[in-house]
């Protein structure tokens, strides 16, 4: 529900002077400047901005979060194949670019500190590994694709 909305069903409206007054009469004249205002009422306030409940798993990410090649290919926002082919290209492409930012940060990070593989935790040395491993998958899925028929 978006504030407009609450406004709206609640009847809340601004008197001439830029304050908020209720349709029932606005309170006392003595009252907190606050008592008119709508306060914390409002559903899903503080959740995502797509509003889902807090842990809610959801497909807010849709570029990442493809189901199958089924509902891939039959995405009706892109007009042909082509157009589809080559947006996913470019999403790959701003998302390897932020990557590459995120290991260079880090990388700078560890020369500063001037740590070692040694304090590393047992989980982050899998991880490296297995990044290592998907990143020579990537790369492979990368020149097959490139590569001509």
């Amino acid at each position: 529900m978006n504030f407009v909305k609450f406004l709206y069903e609640n009847k809340i409206e601004e008197d001439g002077e830029g304050g908020v007054v209720s349709s029932d009469g606005g309170g006392d004249s003595e009252g907190n400047t606050s008592d008119s205002t709508p306060g914390y009422n409002i559903p899903y306030a503080f959740a995502k901005k797509c509003g889902c409940k807090k842990g809610a798993s959801c497909g807010c990410n849709k570029k990442l979060k493809e189901a199958t090649y089924k509902q891939y290919k039959s995405d009706e926002s892109f007009t042909n194949d082509k157009d589809r082919l080559n947006k996913t290209i470019k999403l790959l492409y701003s998302d390897m670019c932020k990557v590459e930012q995120m290991l260079r940060h880090a990388s700078k990070l560890k020369n500063e500190v001037g740590m070692d593989n040694k304090h590393l935790l047992y989980g982050s040395k899998q991880r490296i590994t297995k990044l290592k491993d998907k990143l020579e998958k990537v790369s492979e899925l990368i020149s097959n694709l490139y590569t001509e028929k």
